[in-house]
């Protein structure tokens, strides 16, 4: 008896996930479907006017600002915008001049192993990223 509500409870959980899917799937195809396009709205009109970059507010000032206070943020942060991008290039740049450098004073065999560790480094990065794929005998797909 236990066996056959154990199965009867399977079947409606299989059922009612099945249902699930079908009606996740299909809403958004039907929903499509019934609307036309929105045509925008004039204030959302207005704003994609103002907006040069990509603009963001500070942390937690979503809820906190209104419309009028953040376009004055978004001008503002359109002034700061092409000053941080160049002091962000110059320091790239001073990177890039201080490593060359540090390198200089380093012998032909110490920069090789730098090279190696940095070689292994990207490469650990790298199949960490992408994960294992699994045989369906369960050995691994690397194996």
């Amino acid at each position: 008896m236990t066996k056959t509500i154990v199965r009867r409870l399977a079947c409606w959980t299989l059922l009612g996930c099945l249902a699930f899917a079908v009606t996740t799937v299909a809403q958004p195809v039907l929903s499509a479907e019934d609307k036309a396009p929105a045509k925008p709205t004039t204030k959302k009109k207005e704003q994609a006017k103002v907006k040069k970059g990509r603009h963001r507010l500070p942390h937690y000032f979503r809820d906190v600002v209104g419309d009028e206070q953040r376009e004055k943020i978004y001008k503002i942060q359109d002034e700061y915008r092409p000053k941080i991008e160049a002091l962000r290039t110059e320091l790239k740049a001073l990177r890039k001049e201080r490593d060359e450098k540090i390198e200089a004073v380093l012998t032909p065999e110490q920069k090789q192993q730098i090279d190696e560790a940095r070689a292994e480094a990207k490469a650990k990065r790298k199949a960490k990223k992408k994960p294992e794929t699994k045989k369906p005998d369960g050995k691994s797909a690397g194996n």
